[in-house]
């Protein structure tokens, strides 16, 4: 696939796509790519910090992004534990659930009931170091309200290590911990001085059907950034309009192996834009898309258009690459089909010029042509030659350019026609 890089078009896009800043929204359920069957880890497994965890004191994570589907099942329990090398001796635990609790991630505080009823309670003794991770007895089914999946130390008097992974903003208002302040308890999200990390605390759910960890990645064009989303497929401009799109990527659910992807935009069948998106960085949950510039829109000119000879019907294709297991390869690409409809033209140059050969090599000649400038230009969007033509046939020699594409404008009055020249050697 040829890679245009015409100066005007490429800036305009790269300065829109290439920014640090995306603007991540939630996916309405109804306009969420569907999983039916879903077995996997949600929450956090990094360990680089500890913190003191009092006796009776809980850590807790959330469901925020509602991964877990309803009526699947809460099987595993998975936590840091290290007795002997920070001196928090406890190797008691209880494995907790929460229904029907509510926390306030913009205050990060809440009431002692915060974490709403306790409906399940498992013992757990830590008899070695490192990862431990706790089938429950009785597996949780999931509700369709919010549950928190907590740890309690459990001893009477001995303090435990908490751990928690490195900085991660985006988990903000999904773990919470319990602490005494002025003698009440409350629900604080874990915030060190260099920002909020999450806790080292995950659970596996199983919603009992056969399912492989699906990366389940989606393009999607929208019809603008305000709700409620609509996805888009066509598009219908005349000539003096500018061609405005929404590219957005989507998320249902990625394993481990999907980390980053590329993303790639084309223009009737040619590559011009080219990046690698670091979803973990970008904060991408499961359930949400993102825009993929800032602002959100994405514009291309009339004259950019003019520039690439496209009028008539051409697609516009926005596509999705990453490691992982993906099964549903069809989602990957996203294209708007666009009708662009030239007036005034047909019954003027349209109509009656002619150019031939294409491809050139010496020569090219163009008939009914008087009256016309007809101006060639490269790739780069630069002029390389430029004639009026007092004459109704005219042949150009071009035996001094190089192989390649160019582009040939010709404007007769009001009447600008362009298209492609092919120069062979």
């Amino acid at each position: 696939m040829k890679k245009i890089t015409l100066f005007m078009l490429a800036f305009s896009f790269v300065s829109l796509l290439s920014v640090a800043q995306r603007q991540v929204i939630k996916l309405p359920a109804d306009q969420q790519i569907a999983n039916s069957e879903k077995s996997e880890w949600y929450g956090h497994s990094g360990v680089t910090n500890v913190m003191p965890l009092a006796p009776g004191y809980e850590y807790a994570i959330r469901d925020t992004a509602n991964v877990a589907p309803v009526g699947s099942q809460v099987t595993t329990v998975k936590f840091y534990n290290d007795h002997i090398n920070y001196g928090y001796p406890s190797t008691q635990y209880n494995i907790k659930i929460y229904e029907g609790g509510s926390f306030d991630s913009e205050t990060g505080m809440g009431s002692a009931t915060a974490a709403g009823t306790e409906v399940y309670t498992q013992a757990y003794e830590a008899t070695a170091a490192g990862m431990q991770e706790v089938t429950l007895t009785t597996p949780y089914t999931v509700s369709s309200g919010e549950y928190w999946v907590a740890i309690e130390n459990a001893h009477a008097s001995d303090t435990a290590g908490m751990f928690l992974g490195g900085v991660d903003a985006t988990t903000n208002g999904q773990y919470v911990m319990l602490y005494n302040y002025s003698g009440t308890d409350y629900w604080l999200n874990f915030a060190l001085n260099d920002g909020i990390h999450p806790a080292t605390l995950s659970f596996y759910y199983d919603d009992g059907g056969a399912y492989e960890a699906n990366s389940d990645l989606y393009a999607i064009f929208l019809d603008d950034d305000q709700a409620p989303h609509t996805p888009m497929t066509e598009a219908s401009i005349d000539g003096e309009e500018d061609l405005v799109l929404y590219p957005g990527l989507g998320n249902e659910g990625p394993d481990s192996t999907s980390n980053s992807a590329g993303i790639v935009l084309t223009i009737d069948g040619n590559e011009i834009i080219s990046e690698n998106v670091d979803l973990a960085t970008q904060g991408l949950q499961s359930g949400y898309f993102m825009f993929l510039s800032n602002p959100a829109a994405v514009t291309i000119t009339a004259a950019e258009m003019d520039n690439l000879s496209l009028e008539g019907t051409f697609d516009v294709c926005f596509t999705v690459t990453y490691n992982g297991v993906d099964n549903v390869a069809a989602n990957n690409q996203a294209c708007v089909t666009v009708d662009r409809t030239i007036t005034g033209i047909e019954s003027g140059l349209s109509s009656s010029l002619s150019v031939y050969p294409n491809p050139a090599k010496n020569v090219v000649t163009f008939e009914n042509a008087k009256g016309s400038t007809i101006s060639i230009f490269n790739m780069l969007g630069q002029e390389v030659t430029s004639t009026n033509v007092q004459s109704n046939v005219f042949t150009m020699n071009v035996s001094t350019l190089v192989e390649g594409s160019y582009l040939i404008r010709m404007t007769r009055g009001s009447d600008v026609k362009t298209q492609k020249l092919n120069i062979i050697k």
